[in-house]
């Protein structure tokens, strides 16, 4: 696996792109597990809020690298960034340029691309998906006390 991840940055790195599949839910809705096609490339003007960067996190199985792919709620004063995916509650802090190895610039959504430059959906989910975070964590912990009562009941 290490070696697929190595590969990916790789080719970002050196050829500027890689079209590849989102593995997880940490991005849905934008980006469903497996379905998405996504568009990394490498990272030429300073990051911005709402930008998705792909960034290294060192808390993987046997301390191993972990490729991850979230969007910037913020940018600190020193530079590094708050970072949480789409579907979470918990931020990660202070993810800094010399994690981040691309930035997601694009994804298709079946034979459609949407662009996160220009695409004025994308930046209406964008805006609209992170300014309703507070009820999206209230709906988020209902949800996970729901299933821990259900299982204790069982």
């Amino acid at each position: 696996m290490m070696n697929e991840k190595k590969s990916l940055i790789d080719i970002v790195q050196n050829e500027g792109r890689a079209v590849t599949v989102p593995v997880g839910i940490s991005m849905w809705p934008m980006l469903k597990n497996r379905k998405n096609a996504i568009v990394i490339e490498k990272v030429t003007k300073p990051l911005k809020k709402y930008d998705i960067p792909m960034y290294i996190r060192h808390d993987g199985p046997d301390n191993s690298d972990r490729i991850i792919l979230h969007r910037i709620i913020r940018i600190n004063k020193d530079g590094s960034y708050i970072i949480r995916g789409d579907n979470l509650l918990h931020k990660e802090y202070d993810v800094s340029d010399s994690d981040i190895k691309g930035v997601l610039t694009g994804f298709y959504r079946g034979q459609r691309f949407i662009d996160c430059e220009s695409s004025k959906m994308y930046h209406a989910y964008v805006y609209i998906w992170n300014y309703i975070f507070p009820l999206r964590a209230v709906i988020l912990i209902l949800k996970k006390t729901a299933r821990y009562i259900i299982r204790k009941r069982k």
